[in-house]
Parts: C-alpha cells; structure tokens; sequence
C-alpha cells in the first residue's frame, strides 16, 4: 500500500499525487453512474481535508469538510453507506488543529 505509506510517513505531497491518481482513474468508468462520480470525488475531498489538516492548515481542512458533506447529502443511493465517514473526518481534522 504505498498510498497509505506516504501518508503514513509523511510525504504528503506524494500521497497526494496519489489520490489525484485514484480519483481521475475513477471517474474514467465509462457509463459512470451520478453517485460514483460524488463518491469518487467524495474520497478525494476526504483525502485532501486530512492531508490539509496534516500541513496545519484547519481552514483549508475545514473547506474540503465542507465539501465532502455536500457529496454525501447529494448521493441518492450512496449516501447512507458514506455518511459514516464524516465522523471520522471531522474527528481528524479536529485532532490535528489541536481541538
């Protein structure tokens, strides 16, 4: 898992190439129905509100939040399994603003 190593290990700004990867990878599914194309962009926002948390940035962190709950509440048949999630990230992010 050389993704979760770079972020990991802090080589942030690799980690970060690497979700870009994913996500444009992702969203080439041909035929790619509304809630994978939010999900897909959704892991992203995800990923960057941690990584941004990570370099100090709160604000920054706290504008892909902001993001990543409006994909959620817009999946129509994703979002009860993704809204989990946003607990988790909005404990991350709090964690490394030191809240």
């Amino acid at each position: 898992m050389k993704l979760r190593a770079s972020a990991s290990t802090g080589d942030l700004d690799r980690a970060e190439k690497y979700y870009a990867k994913g996500r444009d990878a992702g969203l080439k599914q041909p035929n790619i129905p509304a809630d994978r194309v939010k999900l897909w962009n959704f892991r992203y926002e995800h990923a960057m509100a941690r990584l941004s948390a990570r370099r100090g940035n709160p604000a920054e962190a706290e504008k892909h939040v902001d993001v990543a709950k409006q994909l959620v509440n817009s999946m129509q048949e994703l979002k009860a399994q993704q809204q989990g999630f946003i607990p988790y990230l909005t404990g991350y992010v709090a964690f490394y603003a030191g809240d």
